[in-house]
């Protein structure tokens, strides 16, 4: 009977430790780095399912051309978003805690809250009407990490 439960005190413990072991080589993934050129009264996105309590670290840097929106949104807020782009008429709904609007130089944090799709829209247009106005084309650098 003791020898068992040492022997299961033993497993569990390897089980914890390798547990550990696992957090601590988990590093941070980097979802984007590139450079895009998006023209005047357009908008680019970058989509992504995403799971409960992850870390966007997001930098975006305008290297030419006028500010820009950058705007955090989950399904729902991307397709009120391309409507819109397509010339609809409403709003869309962004979560104000990852976007910043009308910038040449936005870094933001975000703290996902549940489990989903959401995108990362960097809008040279007129959407949404308290944001950036258009100039012509912008050259952008972007990067997200995840964490």
């Amino acid at each position: 009977m003791i020898k068992k439960y040492l022997v299961g005190l033993i497993i569990i413990g390897l089980i914890t430790i390798s547990g550990c072991v696992l957090e601590i080589e988990e590093e941070a993934q980097t979802l984007v780095d590139e450079t895009k050129t998006i023209n005047e009264n357009y908008g680019y996105w970058y989509p992504f399912s995403l799971y409960q309590g992850i870390k966007l670290n997001i930098e975006v840097e305008v290297i030419s051309g006028g500010s820009v929106d950058l705007i955090l949104v989950d399904s729902q807020g991307l397709a009120d978003y391309t409507y819109l782009l397509g010339g609809g008429i409403g709003e869309v709904e962004y979560f104000i805690d990852g976007s910043i609007l009308n910038g040449k130089s936005l870094r933001s944090t975000f703290i996902v809250p549940e489990d989903g799709d959401y995108a990362l829209i960097i809008d040279n247009s007129y959407i949404p009407d308290e944001g950036a106005e258009p100039e012509g084309s912008v050259d952008v650098k972007i990067k997200v990490i995840a964490e």
